[in-house]
């Protein structure tokens, strides 16, 4: 049994030249295990106070917002730029090594932007050291719920609009069916641990159904989105 992401499952596959592996071929998917949304913040100096004033920050200052990342070609690349091609917005990418390095440019000021997907985030709002605009989902974020979902903006490019982290459970391809199914058994018996359910939460995910044709849709649709986000020419790797 392995663990994957969205850059394991459908970003690698479309940024690499060689992969080395196919995920809806070479995968048998078990299903998502948790899910998260986050939020995109923004430097606590930056003179917007939700997405509407990000969005004409933008346009009124051209050429001056940056926005940071965990690395080229990481998923959160892939989604920042999908956000700023959404919100028809440009800024510049930044790239840190790693989600440490990244949070203390966002805290500091080196950046005027970021969506953030992990519980670190949290203090650094609570304690106003940056400004959390949105949560990146139809749905408000359970670690900071009074912070409004992309559908609550009133931006009318996100009113359909969302965008999710996962973690979610493969097996290789050609695994027999009945070794596949006692793990998946076992998997789904897992989820309904309360024990694991609340410290999922803990971390700031949701738990997820488990459920194996909606792994398999997932992995399809980002990677269409990924596709398309290439192809219109706004990620740059090198």
């Amino acid at each position: 049994m392995i663990a994957v992401s969205p850059s394991i499952a459908s970003v690698n596959p479309v940024l690499d030249k060689a992969p080395g592996h196919d995920p809806l071929k070479d995968f048998d998917a078990l299903g998502i295990v948790a899910a998260n949304a986050g939020v995109v913040a923004v430097r606590a100096d930056l003179a917007v106070a939700d997405m509407a004033e990000l969005v004409r920050y933008a346009k009124a200052h051209p050429g001056e917002l940056t926005y940071g990342s965990f690395g080229i070609g990481t998923s959160l690349h892939l989604q920042s730029e999908e956000l700023l091609r959404t919100l028809g917005i440009e800024a510049r990418h930044i790239p840190y090594k790693g989600e440490a390095q990244a949070m203390n440019a966002l805290a500091g000021g080196e950046v005027d932007l970021m969506l953030y997907a992990t519980a670190p985030i949290v203090p650094l709002v609570r304690s106003g050291r940056v400004r959390a605009l949105a949560a990146t989902s139809s749905q408000r974020w359970a670690m900071l719920p009074e912070v409004p979902s992309y559908a609550e903006t009133g931006v009318p490019a996100l009113r359909n609009y969302q965008y999710h982290s996962w973690v979610g459970l493969v097996l290789p391809a050609g695994t027999p069916a009945a070794a596949r199914r006692e793990v998946l058994q076992a998997w789904q018996r897992a989820l309904a641990s309360p024990k694991l359910r609340q410290s999922l939460v803990a971390q700031g995910f949701e738990p997820a159904s488990g459920d194996p044709a909606e792994m398999q849709r997932t992995i399809a649709t980002e990677t269409a989105r990924h596709r398309a986000l290439l192809a219109s020419g706004r990620i740059k790797l090198d």
